[in-house]
């Protein structure tokens, strides 16, 4: 199938099957029409998913019944915008044109270069971001969105790639691309090198943190696995030098002190009365309708 991307004020009701991306655009990025935020690209991902799942309706390499054309609606895009959404299309079709505009193929192939910056398209430039101690380019949705986050990250001579951190959701790997730096996993700290690839399946919520303390500027490729779309699904964060705990995804986003968590037998024990819990960790006698008052910790 061929994919025509529409001026909004081009549209006529002969454009079938027509996927209205300018409203899901101003619906899901709010800001500058045809624009979006510099960096991580977070705020791309519900308009990826929501167009993924609109041409998952209409189209597909391997759907024998796909249409011979779909139309994209756009917004005015900025050069940034528009290569993002072209990315995004690439993944349906190899055929992608701006409708009546001119006969050029705007296919943009679903690859990045992670050892060179030189040849970064618009969209590629626009998520990424130089702060204290390193830079990241971020490579999702780009590549399209999915269970699936990359992102590669310089790290400068004593920094580190992240806090001492465990998920209770997400499988992480890191490949260490360049440079030498040591890492923290568990207990231990372990001498790492160039082409060291790190194992942290979720599970045993083990703790890792990857430090360039070896005189060595260092690249590391980051990568997640999560076990639904990234950000649908949620993940706990554990921060243990920090002693927080941080709960991401839809719906989520408290940051808890560590201190606070306790066990769950006083809970189990007392789950049918009736108690209000205090911050630090103590109870307070309450009556609520269906339970029996508590009197006691026993």
């Amino acid at each position: 199938m061929k994919i025509y991307l529409v001026d909004k004020s081009d549209i006529t009701p002969k454009m079938s099957p027509l996927i209205r991306a300018h409203i899901a655009w101003e619906l899901f990025i709010p800001g500058s029409p045809g624009e979006f935020p510099e960096g991580h690209g977070r705020v791309l991902y519900p308009f990826s998913n929501w167009i993924w799942d609109e041409f998952g309706k209409v189209g597909g390499y391997l759907n024998k019944n796909s249409k011979d054309a779909v139309y994209v609606s756009i917004p005015e895009l900025s050069p940034h915008g528009r290569d993002f959404l072209v990315r995004l299309c690439s993944m349906w079709s190899d055929e992608i044109f701006f409708y009546g505009k001119n006969d050029e193929n705007l296919w943009i192939p679903p690859l990045v270069n992670i050892f060179t910056d030189s040849h970064m398209d618009n969209a590629e430039k626009r998520v990424a971001d130089k702060e204290e101690g390193g830079s990241e380019r971020f490579f999702m949705p780009l590549l399209g969105p999915s269970r699936s986050f990359f992102r590669l990250e310089k790290i400068s001579p004593g920094n580190s790639s992240a806090r001492l951190h465990s998920h209770s959701a997400v499988d992480e790997y890191y490949l260490l691309i360049r440079g030498k730096a040591t890492l923290k996993i568990g207990s231990r700290s372990i001498p790492i090198e160039e082409g060291t690839l790190v194992g942290k399946p979720t599970g045993p919520d083990l703790t890792s943190q990857i430090i360039a303390d070896r005189n060595d500027e260092v690249e590391v490729l980051d990568m997640e696995v999560w076990p639904d779309r990234y950000y649908n699904a949620k993940d706990a964060v554990l921060y243990p030098e920090h002693g927080e705990l941080f709960m991401r995804g839809t719906g989520w986003g408290s940051i808890i002190p560590w201190i606070t968590a306790m066990n769950t037998d006083d809970f189990r024990r007392n789950y049918d009365t009736s108690y209000g819990r205090n911050a630090d960790g103590s109870w307070s006698p309450e009556k609520f309708r269906g339970h029996k008052e508590r009197k006691n910790m026993d």
